[in-house]
């Protein structure tokens, strides 16, 4: 296919990439990047039109041959360079991030180079919106794409079919799974064992379930396989955590299971800590309070779960309850429900100031998207006359570290010394890029963007720096620092009152990473609540070609600054305060903020 070609102002593109590029060397960490697009879907690999993707505006397809005059072969050149098999991903989710890396950021309007599909007609378009909408859009065309493949999938694998995909499997965590080695499971053999059980065949959902088992023998709390689909048969109420007790409620959080019994000690007649230990073979080997946390989800479908322990399925749940006094106990059976339940998550109060003139920052999540920055960034400067802040990120399942990176500039003076926040390394496995961390905000000791003083910080801190556990040099990068620091440029005030963090075993992933950056950074920063969940991946996915599955695991291993691992670790609190009963009802007392501003008061 030929099409006219089409002028680039390249000049005037040279002169602001590199004023730019000079911009952006001046900080070592980088930007939290606009997530949007300027069309609302992207194909790629079409066979007539293989140099160029097809991108639907309003309600017309065209080819893309480029974005403020910069070619679209130029742009995917740069991805294959720089992400690898994540190319055509990256152009396609993160349009902005790529072209301000390019050093061409372009602003809420851009002007796009178009074909006609049939004609070949140059077209373009100047002024189009880089909206948010258009890059949900083709982030939910991906996973559509993603779905199709999965109602593709067969039903049932042959044992030559299983055989393959297992020896797949194996292939690929030896080459790039981080967390392959660091607890000595017998993968191989566990590998083998499935084997045999596939002889006569299996079905693609044992299969996976089977596949989950072993990937739940490793220490890493990201991993999965998927789809699995499970038995329907749900507990008619919730479980939380109280200590090491469990409370029952109304899926509604408006009352307790049974009033005046909130406490649930057995299932069926099973003490509820065995059922949690059944649960428990599907969750990663991390820490107590993940495996706690993740089990009592698992066990919400109690059916599923008497089915893989070879108990009797029924259609209702016997439970014996425990007197708030500790000293009555009652049984009641409820029906369970056939299909999963509506449950209202606990109820947090939003960002603002409280009494005693007490600062309190709610970050929910840390998702791209998701409003933490905006947050950050919208409230400190309304905190800087408070007698003290109060920082909940509990039940903040993770995301984006860019939170932690935009918060630290308030937490730090100019005249602090850069505080290492994270300690990591990656697989080297062909597919991962040097920039492989460049997303965790993670660089390398000899990285240039790093001032004099982060290095001379990271060379300190490296000379001591002893990992809980060494991982083989020959398979990993060299140690990728993340630090956070306060240079001149910065323009935020410096929070320096007193600081409360209030943690639970919900927060995982990068609220983790924000945990332990917080955790002993200032004398005047202390953690409260209960042990964080422990995980840090930057997980990458691989398909088995047979079963269709997907196969999730961690690409890096990730530490905090005393050397221990986030997985199975997780980070711990200053002051260990347990939710009472009536903190996960609706409207019920938080004792654990309460006891956050009896401090700062």
């Amino acid at each position: 296919m030929k099409i006219s070609s089409v002028k680039f102002n390249r000049k005037i593109l040279f002169t602001l990439n590199t004023l730019f590029l000079l911009l952006i060397c001046s900080n070592a960490l980088p930007q939290n990047y606009k997530k949007a697009a300027p069309y609302s879907k992207i194909i790629w690999g079409k066979e007539e039109v293989s140099e160029y993707p097809q991108v639907l505006i309003d309600t017309t397809w065209y080819l893309l041959l480029g974005i403020n005059d910069i070619p679209t072969i130029e742009i995917i050149t740069f991805c294959n360079g720089k992400y690898g098999v994540d190319a055509v991903k990256r152009f396609n989710e993160d349009l902005v991030e790529v072209l301000t890396l390019m050093g061409y950021p372009p602003g809420d309007y851009v002007k796009l180079l178009l074909a006609d599909i049939v004609t070949k007609e140059n077209i373009t378009l100047f002024d189009v919106e880089m909206t948010y909408k258009n890059r949900q859009a083709i982030l939910q065309s991906e996973l559509d794409k993603e779905k199709n493949i999965e109602k593709s999938a067969p039903e049932y694998l042959t044992f030559e079919e299983a055989k393959e995909d297992l020896q797949y499997f194996q292939v690929r965590l030896e080459k790039q799974f981080a967390y392959l080695k660091a607890n000595n499971f017998d993968y191989k053999n566990a590998v083998k064992l499935l084997e045999e059980k596939c002889k006569s065949g299996i079905s693609v959902q044992q299969f996976a379930w089977e596949l989950q088992k072993i990937m739940a023998q490793f220490i890493d709390c990201h991993a999965s396989i998927s789809p699995r689909t499970q038995i329907k048969g749900y507990l008619p109420f919730s479980i939380s955590s109280i200590g090491t007790r469990r409370a029952a409620y109304q899926n509604d959080r408006s009352a307790f299971l049974y009033e005046g019994f909130p406490y649930l000690i057995k299932i069926d007649d099973i003490d509820i800590q065995n059922w949690l230990n059944y649960a428990d073979d599907f969750r990663a080997a991390g820490s107590n309070q993940y495996r706690t946390y993740y089990a009592l989800k698992m066990l919400k479908n109690i059916n599923h779960v008497r089915s893989e322990f070879g108990f009797p399925l029924k259609d209702s749940v016997k439970v014996e309850l425990l007197s708030a006094d500790f000293t009555r106990t009652i049984t009641l059976s409820f029906p369970i429900l056939t299909e999963k339940p509506e449950t209202r998550n606990i109820s947090f109060s939003k960002s603002k100031i409280m009494e005693g003139n007490i600062g309190y920052l709610r970050l929910a999540t840390f998702l791209t998207g998701g409003g933490a920055v905006e947050d950050v960034e919208e409230w400190m400067p309304k905190f800087k006359n408070t007698n003290g802040l109060i920082i909940d990120v509990r039940n903040n399942g993770g995301g984006s570290r860019a939170a932690l990176i935009s918060l630290s500039k308030y937490l730090l003076s100019a005249d602090d010394k850069p505080s290492i926040a994270n300690v990591c390394a990656y697989r080297l496995f062909e597919d991962f890029r040097q920039d492989h961390l460049a997303a965790r905000y993670a660089y390398k000791i000899d990285d240039e963007r790093w001032s004099e003083k982060e290095r001379n910080t990271i060379n300190e801190f490296a000379e001591s720096f002893i990992p809980q556990w060494q991982p083989n040099k020959n398979e990993f990068s060299d140690w990728h620092y993340v630090v956070l620091s306060k240079n001149k440029n910065d323009t935020q005030y410096h929070y320096d009152k007193p600081i409360i963090v209030l943690l639970d075993g919900g927060c995982f992933s990068a609220t983790d990473i924000f945990l332990g950056a917080l955790k002993n950074m200032r004398r005047n920063i202390k953690l409260l609540g209960t042990p964080s969940g422990g995980g840090s991946a930057r997980s990458m996915r691989f398909m088995l070609n047979n079963s269709k599955l997907k196969v999730r695991n961690a690409s890096m291993v990730s530490y905090q600054r005393t050397g221990a691992l986030y997985d199975t670790n997780g980070i711990q609190p200053d002051f260990l305060v347990y939710p009472e009963p009536e903190y996960y009802l609706e409207g019920g007392r938080d004792n654990v903020l309460q006891k956050a501003l009896e401090i700062l008061n």
